[in-house]
């Protein structure tokens, strides 16, 4: 319960994110950003300058309202130039610097002293004249700092000692996450929690795994009662009054967006045409969350990740229950992906950034406007997902194509992005090369799909590069003293201070993943250091509170049941 809140409240936060015009491009800023860098904080002290350090993401409104309303004005972006050190960080590129703050809001802000201590961070646009009095503020508090000698502080893991789960932990394990999932289930709408609507396709999938497993009818009614809300199959109750506005109305509201009432204008829209789920029927596509419970005024990014998983649920459920409505509704996902986020050079874009006018449109309508714009970048992680669902996609429908894109994406990391220090991050189209490398949940989801790649093809080159993910995961990153798989060790010096390369932390999420990935392993192998890495993994989270949202622990925590059953009955 506490995590499905913990996202809740996440998605409420960014409910005023969600609708972009155009990106935040920075480098045609008239503020001097840097890169978030070792350089960088070195620059910071040697000039004896506050660092102004920005995280904010291409589908952010308020981001781009804090670009134009505060930033790019003239005389603020002097004073950052002339005063400060300043810091862009890409919320999608670099999720690992970012999750580093409280999930309250993006624009968000961070003011740090010359020697790298953060002083003060913000959630949120900032009026400019307040943000200017602020800064002003600062720049004055940091010169009557004394300069203090800083400790290099040494990053220590106490050990522990390995835990090795009982088959009662493993039961217990996923016995709480049911009982999670069961009591933040929302019987009228379906989905999880009581306000606001994110799509939670992982929890799905898990439970069409219990389904599979104990014949359950509460499990899959969970499933086709929340799908049916996202796909628009079953209406809400809370409708408010309000006539849709005439098209002309609606495309002068689209092309003419400096007035002042400009923002109201858009909320009338959203309740005046009220819509309902999270599929786009003109483009196809999912949209990312709903704000209100009934999963009505979705809000508009289209991310890979999301329709990743999303396509994938419809997929199963399909199978699950013949209905063909989950069928059309996956190939929908799959055109939109198809046709907007696919590189043929073999790789899946990001986003496409949100637009809470454009999608009000009917399809003549669209047509006579530009369509929100794309992030071309490519992320590991969403990549992963995407081909994981490309890979049911071919089981269920039985089409090639499908299998081939799958294949070309693998290609791609195998040959572009795979290093001697696991995947890289993200692809940068621009640059023509993968960026970042050491990142736990990036080769975790990546080895995971090769496996499922070589589960559905019988295809060695696929195992053969999930092993090699998973043999640095465990050379670089797993804790052998108390279990578990830190999150980060990198050599991309160019990416972190020199004290950030490593990092402790263990996301539960992709430990459990990476949990999962070595049962997958160890079946298809026989090797069994890789089940005792799991085990070991698995042992040292019993105490944590499980992450309902991607039940990954979880299911590695079945998979290692099934193996004890096996175990008993030789």
């Amino acid at each position: 319960m506490k995590r499905f809140k913990i996202a809740a409240i996440l998605s409420l936060a960014l409910l005023l994110m969600s609708t972009p015009v155009l990106a935040y491009t920075h480098h045609k800023s008239k503020i001097r950003w840097m890169e978030y860098s070792q350089e960088a904080f070195e620059r910071a002290k040697r000039e004896n300058k506050p660092i102004y350090m920005l995280i904010t993401a291409v589908w952010c409104f308020w981001c781009q309202v804090f670009e134009e309303k505060t930033l790019e004005k003239t005389e603020v972006a002097n004073y950052l130039n002339e005063n400060f050190v300043n810091i862009f960080v890409d919320y999608d590129k670099r999720k690992d610097i970012a999750s580093k703050y409280p999930p309250t809001g993006l624009p968000f802000t961070v003011i740090f002293a010359p020697d790298g201590t953060e002083l003060v961070s913000v959630p949120g646009y900032i009026e400019k004249d307040k943000f200017l009095e602020n800064l002003r503020k600062t720049v004055a508090y940091v010169k009557e700092l004394k300069p203090q000698e800083k400790r290099k502080e040494e990053k220590v893991v106490e050990a522990r000692g390995l835990i090795y789960p009982k088959v009662d932990d493993l039961e217990t394990l996923v016995t709480s996450i049911k009982n999670i999932i069961r009591d933040n289930y929302d019987k009228v709408y379906g989905g999880f929690g009581f306000r606001e609507k994110v799509p939670y396709a992982d929890t799905l999938d898990f439970l069409m795994d219990l389904y599979n497993e104990e014949g359950k009818e509460l499990w899959l009614e969970m499933v086709t009662n929340t799908l049916d809300h996202i796909g628009g199959l079953k209406k809400g109750q809370d409708r408010e009054g309000g006539k849709r506005p005439e098209s002309s109305y609606i495309l002068a509201l689209y092309r003419e967006r400096e007035g002042e009432d400009w923002l109201e204008k858009v909320g009338r829209l959203q309740r005046e045409d009220r819509l309902y789920g999270l599929y786009d029927p003109v483009e196809g596509g999912f949209f990312r969350y709903a704000l209100l419970r009934d999963w009505s005024m979705p809000h508009f990014e289209k991310m890979l990740r999301e329709n990743g998983e999303i396509i994938k649920a419809y997929l199963r459920a399909y199978t699950i229950t013949g209905r063909v409505e989950y069928r059309d509704l996956a190939l929908g996902g799959l055109r939109y992906v198809l046709n907007k986020l696919y590189d043929r050079e073999g790789f899946f874009y990001g986003s496409q950034v949100a637009d809470e006018v454009y999608y009000h449109l009917g399809p003549e309508e669209r047509k006579k406007v530009k369509p929100p714009i794309v992030d071309r970048t490519g992320y590991t992680l969403p990549n992963a997902k995407m081909v994981m669902t490309l890979i049911e996609a071919w089981k269920v429908l039985k089409e090639e194509r499908y299998r081939k894109i799958a294949e070309k994406v693998l290609d791609f990391w195998k040959d572009k992005m795979l290093t001697n220090w696991g995947v890289l991050s993200y692809y940068d189209p621009q640059k023509g090369k993968g960026e970042l490398n050491g990142l736990l949940s990036d080769n975790a989801w990546m080895a995971l799909a090769y496996l499922k790649a070589y589960e559905a093809f019988k295809e060695d080159k696929y195992l053969e590069v999930a092993r090699r993910i998973l043999d640095f995961l465990i050379t670089n990153l797993y804790d052998t003293s108390n279990g578990g798989f830190f999150e980060r060790r990198s050599t991309s010096r160019e990416f972190y201070r020199e004290e950030e390369l490593f990092s402790p932390a263990k996301p539960y999420v992709a430990n459990g993943v990476a949990a999962y990935a070595l049962i997958l392993a160890y079946r298809f192998t026989g090797n069994d250091g890789y089940e005792y890495k799991a085990r070991e993994t698995i042992g040292a989270f019993l105490k944590e509170y499980p992450d309902a949202s991607q039940p990954y622990m979880e299911r590695a925590a079945m998979a290692l049941l099934k193996i004890e059953n096996k175990k008993e009955r030789r």
